[in-house]
């Protein structure tokens, strides 16, 4: 049995005593066996490790090489690229399961100690479980601000459906959730502009599309289409409105959504979303949201993400 608070705690203090990268090495085995148990037992390494198949490279004997980044990072891979340029291939994915950013690449070759269904376990629950254990993708797809690094979070992880007039919405919505069922996945989140959202409850509270849209005791949107609903104040993208619709998202994630890049503007309007984000931000991916005063005249112009480093910058 592997000992989970053990590693756990290994891990952190490697973290936490230094500010350079650094190489850890345990069984190939060991790690196959802690992946399926965080994806299985409620995630018992959620902050400590995070996972990369990319490329494992086998260590001496039976150990696997471990990548340890003290801080929150982003970093691209040539196979995450390619990915998000749509040239899927299973082992060629990112997987992170910590905001240490525990870097562990993972290929067929690296698993062939390990039984075909563990390594069909371990496939699965990367391939199917990694869109809400990257602390990255928060940082890239919402992009606030202040992120370094690229995005490569693979474009088929999410299907944009931008907002014509409002019957629009629902059919792209519809679209893109089922487009992504058609894929394999099983899409339960949608994060939407904010605006969007108000005409969507405002049609609630006039009786209509009650099948469609759930509101919940608070008058806030609950979900659409079945789709959990996280409703942001910022645009998708630099040229859209935030009347647009921004995606159909997997697996819990708030962040793969399908445009990054958005300096988006501070105002009184969405002071609440603000405290939203703050507390949000922090509790699942342990970074801090920051109002950003862009023009030095005591004014926040924009909301940013504190502490994100590029280790490879």
């Amino acid at each position: 049995m592997v000992d989970v608070a053990k590693l756990q705690k290994e891990f952190e203090e490697l973290a936490n005593t230094t500010t350079s990268d650094i190489s850890a090495i345990i069984k190939s085995e060991v790690f196959a066996k802690l992946i399926v148990e965080e994806a299985t037992k409620g995630r018992l390494l959620a902050g400590v490790i995070a996972a990369s198949q990319e490329d494992l490279t086998k260590g001496d004997g039976d150990t696997v090489k471990v990548r340890v980044f003290p801080k929150i990072s982003v970093a691209q891979t040539a196979e995450g690229a390619a990915n998000e340029a749509g040239a899927y291939k299973p082992f060629a994915s990112t997987v992170t399961i910590n905001r240490y950013s525990v870097t562990v690449p993972v290929t067929a070759e690296s698993l062939y100690e390990a039984s075909v269904d563990l390594q069909a376990q371990i496939v699965n629950s990367i391939a199917l479980g990694w869109a809400d254990k990257m602390d990255e993708v928060i940082v890239n797809k919402l992009d606030l601000g202040a992120a370094t690094g690229t995005n490569y979070v693979p474009a088929y992880k999410a299907e944009l459906a931008t907002a014509g007039d409002l019957s629009d919405v629902y059919e792209k919505i519809k679209d893109a959730r089922d487009g992504l069922r058609k894929k394999g996945w099983n899409p339960d989140t949608l994060v939407i502009g904010y605006d969007v959202a108000q005409q969507l409850i405002a049609e609630y509270e006039s009786n209509l599309n009650r099948k469609v849209i759930q509101v919940d005791d608070n008058g806030n949107l609950k979900s659409v289409y079945g789709l959990k609903v996280i409703v942001t104040p910022f645009a998708p993208d630099v040229s859209a409105t935030a009347n647009e619709v921004v995606a159909v998202v997997l697996d819990s994630s708030v962040a793969v959504v399908e445009a990054r890049g958005m300096p988006a503007k501070f105002s009184e309007k969405y002071e609440p979303e603000y405290d939203l984000y703050k507390e949000v931000f922090n509790a699942y991916w342990g970074v801090d949201v920051v109002k950003a005063d862009l023009d030095g005249d005591s004014t926040a112009e924009a909301i940013g993400i504190a502490q994100v480093v590029n280790p490879s910058a």
